[in-house]
């Protein structure tokens, strides 16, 4: 049996493992973040959730415009702050 060619070797066993894709096709980026950019991004996915259930509520009451604005504006800023984190242009990118 012939030994592989260098190609094929540099190509199964010379990759950096933080180049490499997980199972959903992502970079291993997030896997590799340290414990508190996880805690945070978990944080912000849990006020952003909640953020807007708030606003689906104000929008079906119709009273209070001024809420349902300064809800939006403080969806925009928890959604930037996660888009920086993760680097993602999609903030549910990496949604559990």
């Amino acid at each position: 049996m012939r030994p592989p060619s260098p190609q094929i070797h540099t190509l199964l066993f010379d990759r950096n493992p933080a180049e490499t894709l997980n199972n959903r096709g992502r970079s291993n980026e997030r896997i590799n973040m340290d414990k508190k950019s996880k805690k945070r991004i978990d944080v912000l996915r849990s006020n952003l959730q909640r953020l807007r259930q708030q606003l689906s509520g104000v929008q079906q009451q119709k009273d209070d415009l001024e809420e349902a604005l300064s809800l939006r504006k403080q969806i925009a800023s928890v959604e930037a702050e996660l888009q920086s984190l993760t680097g993602s242009q999609n903030p549910r990118a990496y949604a559990p």
